[in-house]
């Protein structure tokens, strides 16, 4: 009888996995429940305590999360012949194609000449700060009149 054998390489520097931000993370996540019912029984929080199967259910998330965090995956290869990637990145090109067209009138620009301005109008007063934009045909907007404070 065979067993199915399973070769586990671990990642590059895994003595340091304590540097890990995904490792504290599974940890913080793993300890949740118990700081959890640690808190009501403390008084800290009014309620029940946690319930069992979903503690269990989380810690063993959490340890799954840190173990497959430290072993090295393996990188996908795709052995898929030359022929078939170059005909589906041209079918790919004709869909692409295909949807700009019908898009396109959707997607029409309609050309609008400028309101007219009359030579009385004010420019647009600049702006202090670089990033906002204001158009050339913008009202301006006159600031409030400052009344002199009275004796």
């Amino acid at each position: 009888m065979k067993f199915i054998s399973i070769e586990v390489e671990l990642i590059d520097d895994a003595k340091k996995f304590y540097k890990l931000y995904s490792i504290w993370f599974f940890a913080i996540l793993g300890l949740l429940p118990d700081l959890y019912n640690l808190a009501v029984q403390d008084g800290l929080i009014s309620g029940s305590n946690a319930p069992a199967l979903l503690a269990r259910a989380i810690n063993i998330i959490a340890f799954v999360g840190a173990a497959s965090r430290l072993v090295k995956q393996k990188v996908a290869t795709e052995e898929a012949d030359p022929a078939a990637a170059a005909s589906a990145a041209a079918n790919a090109m004709t869909n692409l194609a295909d949807a700009a067209q019908k898009a396109a009138p959707a997607l029409a620009v309609v050309a609008s000449t400028p309101a007219a301005t009359t030579a009385s109008a004010p420019a647009p007063a600049p702006t202090s700060d670089p990033h906002v934009m204001v158009p050339d045909d913008a009202p301006v907007i006159a600031p409030a009149p400052t009344i002199p404070p009275t004796a």
